[in-house]
């Protein structure tokens, strides 16, 4: 399947990322979108990227080939790559780099104030795996007797069982029954995570 973008009034753009609908094919929802390059000021990057349930363990392998249509020679330019796209965030964009900037009046990509782009999705196979439900955060709001200590996120409190986080984490277990000064304590504080990030993981932990 083709996920083909038009962007137009591209004089008009803000700087920021600027996205296409979304196209529901293979199981998976595609979008693209533009964007300044984290790597270089004076480039842009076009980007693909594969969604799926946030709460189900998924991977998508594809081949993408990526086109843009240009007023140089050949008229387009292209790049093929086979992408392994997935939920942990090890991938989930396809970048194609291109070295100038929207403002540029020798942008050749653009093209009467419109830049036109073509991602060609090949799904070589995917994998749809367990379903993680979202747990019940009400859960961690209780002090009762399973949870025996409170988890200092911010200006979060959360209070989980460290006898089930010991046994499926051994980072965890060293926290709490090791020589260190969190042990024995009824409230710990978590430094340096994100709350969010964080109930992701509590979420894995706690649906084993």
């Amino acid at each position: 399947f083709v996920l083909r973008w038009e962007i137009e009034n591209v004089n008009s753009i803000n700087p920021g990322i600027v996205e296409s609908s979304v196209l529901k094919a293979g199981g998976f929802e595609w979008k693209a979108s533009l964007r300044p390059s984290d790597q270089d000021n004076d480039r842009f990057d076009f980007v693909l990227r594969c969604e799926k349930n946030k709460w189900r363990g998924w991977r998508c392998k594809a081949n993408v080939e990526f086109v843009i249509y240009n007023a140089g020679v050949g008229g387009k330019f292209s790049k093929n790559a086979l992408v392994t796209f997935d939920v942990d965030n090890s991938c989930k964009d396809f970048i194609f780099s291109y070295w100038s900037t929207l403002k540029n009046p020798n942008c050749s990509c653009v093209i009467n104030n419109k830049i036109t782009m073509e991602f060609s999705i090949g799904i070589v196979s995917a994998d749809v795996g367990f379903e993680i439900m979202p747990i019940d955060l009400s859960s961690f709001c209780s002090p009762i007797e399973q949870n025996n200590v409170a988890l200092i996120t911010g200006d979060k409190k959360l209070r989980v069982s460290k006898d089930y986080l010991a046994v499926h984490s051994p980072v965890f277990a060293a926290m709490f029954f090791g020589d260190f000064a969190e042990n024995g304590k009824k409230e710990v504080e978590i430094k340096d995570v994100v709350y969010e990030e964080f109930l992701d993981l509590l979420q894995l932990i706690f649906q084993v």
